[in-house]
């Protein structure tokens, strides 16, 4: 099967788009310093959360007609689903945790906790992982729609 043709579904186009960034921060041990941050079996939590969500967020996006067809606009989205899905996910993993429930209403009591939940995203740099993954959504696309499709037999 050609790899244009198969990139030109939409749900497999992101599905690349948020792999080839993963790749990238593993290489670039973005990954390993989230994973130092999180400490152990929490990275997992909060990878195995945030990864569908983002995943969920941009299938649901690339589901309108323009989708990503301007970079600015994708990098907006991509900015804007990377922080409410690593959010997302830091809620899970908060409430993972032994006293999940009790830390999220303390948290929402008291204006420290509850600014340090917010800026949880940006310290794991999901908005960056987001605006990434729609940066190689959007050139990937581009890629293939410039690439002309392989004539049929006749």
């Amino acid at each position: 099967m050609n790899l244009n043709l198969l990139l030109r579904n939409r749900y497999i186009l992101v599905g690349a788009g948020i792999a080839i960034t993963y790749v990238l921060f593993s290489i670039l041990q973005v990954n390993h310093f989230v994973g130092t941050l999180l400490r152990g079996d929490q990275y997992y939590s909060y990878y195995l959360m945030y990864m569908p969500t983002l995943f969920a967020f941009f299938c649901l996006y690339v589901m309108r007609a323009h989708s990503f067809e301007k970079l600015g606009w994708s990098l907006v989205f991509g900015v804007t689903a990377g922080y409410v899905a690593g959010l997302a996910a830091y809620v899970v993993v908060v409430f993972s945790m032994g006293d999940g429930f009790a830390r999220i209403t303390n948290s929402a009591r008291y204006l420290e906790s509850f600014l340090i939940m917010l800026l949880a995203p940006f310290l794991y740099l999901s908005w960056v992982y987001g605006a990434l993954a729609a940066l190689n959504v959007y050139l990937i696309k581009k890629r293939t729609e410039s690439t002309p499709s392989p004539r049929k037999a006749q």
